[in-house]
């Protein structure tokens, strides 16, 4: 019996010799055009020989495989028209949306031939022109946030108050008008510098947390709480319900130190007169 000294290789081994992508590979196996075998999973099914031979004929060609295929039909006239899949490309937009276009009438042209993916589109420059100038008057809800210098949740606040025009479609096609995002950022930075004055003016008229200068010691509730081995929002809770004489200046409680000393004697002779 002779020996097979045939050399199995693994889809990665042979893409990396190749440079084609391992679903390539896979899919001209199935045809027959490399050598496989049946092997357990993680061994290597394909015949070395078998990969290399395939890449050397895919190379030579080439130039056939990947030919750009020329029009079946004429254009509608010798100047002036560009084919469905070349104004797909220069708009942005698949080969159906284009014959879409077509339909409706966003895009003046015609379509040859009737079965699905045999059809051919033939569209005026013109058209295309006007239609790629139109849509750079659009924006995308992104660009529109980058634009303003807010939020894309921001962008749809704005439309929904009327502050940005939008027109309905999908929404990875630019749909708000790039005029109005400019009148918005305008509006926009003007709206933050008002937010920041009143926030500048409300935090210069908010009086001091600094305790009241008159020569006594005040206490923070901190400095309170472990005096009265408390927690810190006990003190705050008291001082709310007045059970506790403290002072409110700014944002902060401050107790005067011999209140504080009143109030803990007197619940020290509560403890005491408390019977057993």
């Amino acid at each position: 019996m002779a020996e097979d000294r045939t050399e199995w290789i693994s889809y990665r081994t042979a893409a990396e010799l190749t440079g084609l992508s391992k679903a390539t590979l896979h899919w001209w196996a199935q045809r027959g055009q490399i050598r496989r075998r049946s092997a357990p999973p993680g061994a290597p099914t394909l015949d070395r020989a078998s990969v290399l031979d395939f890449a050397a004929r895919r190379r030579s060609s080439a130039h056939l495989v990947y030919a750009p295929r020329l029009p079946r039909t004429p254009p509608p006239a010798p100047t002036g028209w560009i084919t469905a899949r070349e104004a797909g490309d220069r708009l942005g937009r698949s080969t159906e949306t284009i014959l879409r276009y077509i339909k409706t009438g966003r895009l003046t042209g015609e379509i040859r031939g009737d079965r699905p993916g045999a059809r051919l589109g033939w569209v005026t420059e013109a058209s295309v022109t006007r239609l790629d100038e139109n849509e750079r008057k659009w924006i995308s809800h992104t660009e529109a946030a980058s634009l303003i210098g807010c939020t894309v949740a921001q962008v749809l606040n704005l439309i929904a108050h009327g502050r940005l025009r939008a027109r309905k479609g999908p929404r990875r096609y630019p749909s708000i008008n790039r005029a109005s995002a400019e009148a918005a950022r305008d509006w926009w930075a003007d709206a933050v510098r008002a937010r920041a004055d009143a926030e500048s003016t409300r935090r210069q008229a908010r009086p001091a947390s600094a305790p009241p200068d008159d020569g006594r010691v005040w206490l923070t509730p901190a400095q309170a709480a472990e005096i009265l081995r408390v927690t810190v929002s006990t003190v705050h809770q008291q001082a709310r319900d007045e059970r506790l004489p403290a002072y409110r200046r700014g944002h902060r409680w401050w107790i005067r130190a011999d209140h504080l000393a009143q109030v803990q004697a007197a619940r020290l002779w509560s403890d005491r007169a408390r019977p057993t």
